[in-house]
């Protein structure tokens, strides 16, 4: 729902979709006439997926297509090229989650904790670069 809204905000609710999809689909969809000119992949896994199929077919990353996705991790590093993440802090994320844990453990009739929000941050690496020209 995030997402809908930044881009009709942005004014690019017609060029950007969302797809839940098989990776038998996202393949058709890269190798169409209008194949995308960049994915976001909800994890670093699924971007690897992603990746490998591009090369399959003969797609480059970045000049051909752009490549996101979530969790910064050793692997991301390690892609070639390395893959731009939105990442967060784990360990902040790690902590807070199990002192919220233990909280509700020792007090469980305390209300639920409230929500944590972990900011996140965009860490641009080899994946990404302006739109390949058709």
């Amino acid at each position: 729902a995030g997402f809908e809204k930044a881009k009709a905000q942005a004014g690019l609710a017609e060029s950007a979709q969302v797809w839940r999809t098989s990776f038998d689909e996202a393949l058709r969809r890269l190798v169409a006439d209008d194949r995308p000119t960049a994915l976001i992949g909800y994890c670093h896994v699924e971007a690897l997926r992603i990746a490998h199929l591009a090369w399959s077919v003969g797609l480059s990353i970045p000049t051909e297509l752009s490549l996101i996705a979530f969790n910064d991790t050793w692997v991301t590093e390690c892609m070639t090229p390395a893959l731009t993440v939105v990442g967060f802090d784990r360990e902040d994320m790690g902590r807070r989650g199990a002192e919220m844990l233990v909280s509700q453990i020792e007090s469980p009739d305390d209300p639920p904790p409230p929500d944590v929000v972990i900011p996140e941050k965009l860490i641009v690496r080899g994946t990404t670069a302006p739109p390949y020209p058709r």
